[in-house]
């Protein structure tokens, strides 16, 4: 099993990350419960993808994609479609794929159910969940690879990348909760529910957008939801 890597950023211990995810997860400054994100698509709301008066409690955007449409959100980059209950995106040989929703924010806890769809062992598969978008050289997010067999938060400044990264499994076929907890620099990554990595970002002061992107796979994402903006 490979040991966590950092080029670039500040990881938590073990310990420490322990205690803040405990309050963070729990009835600490969030609120948030990790194991609310079950990763299982049946689990849709019958709300107005996007709409904040019909969002979940304090969310600030949602969408569940049951519409099949994706009229909130913008593609920068790759081959991104609404379907029934799922936004797709298929494209295998593209790398940074990008597509957006909702304004502006700093710090927020979001959250995606992720699917690998198709088994291509000479392919990037990685999802990301990104946040704090500026452009195409700054944004971070958390990401998920079966290629590399890891989990972990990146930031891109001017074109460079930060990032740090344990060691995870992730499968084919398989809905994969993925979220993140974005507080200043720090950010807590939790994959299927459970809290997972922590680690400093180089610049916490950055504003930006909700995202989803993919390396080189076929992926589906499902009820995309960002509390807590601020």
């Amino acid at each position: 099993m490979p040991r966590p890597q950092t080029h670039g950023l500040s990881p938590t211990s073990l310990a420490t990350f322990a205690a803040l995810a405990l309050a963070a997860f729990g009835c600490g400054r969030f609120g948030y419960n990790p194991l609310a994100i079950d990763g299982d698509a049946s689990r849709d709301a019958a709300a107005n993808d996007g709409a904040l008066a019909d969002a979940p409690s304090g969310s600030c955007t949602f969408d569940d994609f049951n519409d099949g449409l994706a009229d909130n959100w913008t593609v920068v980059s790759g081959t991104w479609a609404a379907e029934i209950n799922v936004y797709s995106h298929d494209d295998l040989l593209a790398s940074k794929t990008m597509t957006l929703t909702g304004g502006s924010v700093g710090d927020l806890v979001v959250e995606v159910d992720g699917m690998l769809v198709s088994d291509c062992v000479t392919c990037g598969d990685i999802l990301r969940l990104v946040f704090r978008y500026v452009d195409a050289d700054n944004w971070s997010a958390v990401f998920l690879s079966r290629y590399y067999g890891t989990a972990g938060v990146e930031q891109w400044i001017g074109g460079n990348r930060s990032f740090g990264e344990v060691a995870a499994s992730p499968g084919f076929g398989v809905w994969h909760p993925l979220g993140a907890i974005v507080s200043g620099a720090r950010v807590d990554l939790v994959v299927d529910g459970t809290p997972t990595y922590s680690n400093t970002v180089p610049d916490g002061t950055v504003r930006g957008r909700v995202g989803l992107s993919t390396d080189r796979a076929h992926a589906h994402f499902d009820n995309l939801t960002a509390t807590n903006c601020h």
